[in-house]
């Protein structure tokens, strides 16, 4: 395997007398590093299964904190290798990647092959990458330090930090900076009184140093300091040139709009085709048991107060069922058995006391549909089974248990 050897640097206290580690070998590759978001690893396997043909790219995927990296031989037979974001600063513990061959607290003086305190170098610094791609890499201008530094000190051939958005406040860049700034005769720079405050953008600008400085390695920006002085403070202070060197940094990123993607890439015309599917027995039966409950519990508690469905302080309560009913299409009854007999008995007796509390003929209509549709799911012995199954704390109820005026339960309106 082609390589290539580093010398290993002074130890730090000079008077020891240990034995020098040797050089360490990193070995050539043309595999590329992916480090992406934890909840984006799935997306970015799936993009590769769908965009590459069976056996033509070898790549591994290392999503978990715990999960071990591959071995240095496997990692130089890999095109890429795809790399969470918490496992990727994973290896900066116990040093992995910043030290190397003994800790701080080191004492076996004597030879550095017996060393119980050596550190097992991390396999991703073993290895000179090809490429190195950061997915939403306007993280690392955020104060994440881990990831930075390990960004940073990876042996790299090209680096590449993939954003959306990277900046959402440097407005000078679009909107040009005509307004110019005075200087009085001792020299004190006086900003415009018009000019917009420009401490959003400041932050923005220290946030793209962090990127350009610590990750891709810039010239000249070899420090923030440098940064600072030439880039952000004459930004800031709308001095004369202070566009065009940021404008001549600028030219380091590469924006691809929807309008270039479009016009690269030509995809076949989009054909919309709706397809109805009719619903099973049990499909129907649990969909309209759910919406007979609502349609009661809006007739009984008058559309009022906090027993109504659409209440106020009901949202959580609706969110609930509003899944449930979305589920019940996938063969979920969404309720229990017992709660449907509740939900009866209740519509039942309101149906005899239609009078009393004055119903609507639309009320008493809603009501009566609820009660047919309820005794349906009751009495249907395939759609009572599939309520057991999905909730394992039920039981199946008797006949007996399952007469209308036999019910033993609290005195309750609110939709279960």
């Amino acid at each position: 395997m082609p390589s290539y050897r580093v010398k290993s640097p002074p130890p730090r206290r000079l008077h020891r007398q240990i034995e020098k580690i040797p050089p360490e070998t990193v070995y050539l590759s043309t595999a590329t590093l992916v480090v992406v978001p934890d909840t984006l690893i799935q997306q970015w396997s799936t993009e590769i299964l769908k965009h590459i043909q069976d056996n033509v790219l070898n790549y591994h995927i290392v999503s978990k904190p715990t999960q071990p990296l591959p071995s240095i031989r496997t990692l130089m037979k890999t095109d890429i290798l795809l790399l969470s974001h918490s496992r990727f600063a994973k290896e900066d513990d116990d040093g992995c990647i910043e030290s190397r061959g003994y800790t701080s607290i080191c004492r076996c003086y004597n030879s550095a092959e017996n060393c119980v305190c050596q550190i097992t170098r991390s396999p991703l610094m073993r290895i000179h990458w090809k490429r190195l791609i950061i997915d939403e890499g306007h993280i690392l201008g955020q104060g994440i330090t881990r990831l930075v530094s390990l960004a940073g000190k990876l042996r790299v051939e090209r680096r590449w930090c993939v954003t959306g958005t990277l900046s959402n406040h440097m407005m000078g860049m679009e909107l040009g900076m005509s307004q110019t700034s005075s200087t009085d005769i001792d020299g004190n720079i006086t900003p415009p009184e018009d000019i917009p405050n420009r401490k959003p953008e400041q932050l923005d600008l220290k946030r793209l140093g962090s990127i350009l400085i610590d990750f891709l390695h810039v010239p000249p920006l070899y420090n923030i300091d440098i940064w600072n002085r030439y880039i952000v403070k004459p930004y800031t202070d709308n001095i004369h040139g202070a566009m065009s060197s940021l404008r001549s940094i600028m030219t380091l990123m590469i924006r691809h709009r929807p309008l270039d993607i479009e016009m690269d890439v030509k995809l076949p015309p989009l054909h919309t085709k709706t397809v109805v599917l009719r619903p099973t027995k049990l499909n129907r039966i649990s969909i309209n048991v759910i919406t007979a409950m609502i349609a009661s519990n809006a007739v009984l508690s008058q559309r009022c107060d906090q027993d109504y469905f659409f209440h106020p302080s009901q949202i959580k309560a609706r969110d609930e069922v509003v899944r449930n009913l979305l589920l019940s299409a996938f063969h979920f009854t969404g309720t229990s058995v017992e709660d449907v007999l509740h939900t009866l008995r209740f519509a039942e007796e309101g149906l005899q006391k239609q009078v009393k509390r004055k119903y609507s003929k639309e009320d008493v209509k809603m009501l009566e549909d609820a009660v047919a549709h309820l005794k349906e799911a009751v009495e249907d012995l395939d759609w009572r089974t599939l309520a057991v199954r999905r909730d394992p704390e039920s039981k199946e109820l008797s006949s007996q248990e399952m007469g209308i005026s036999n019910l033993n339960a609290t005195n309750r309106s609110v939709l279960p």
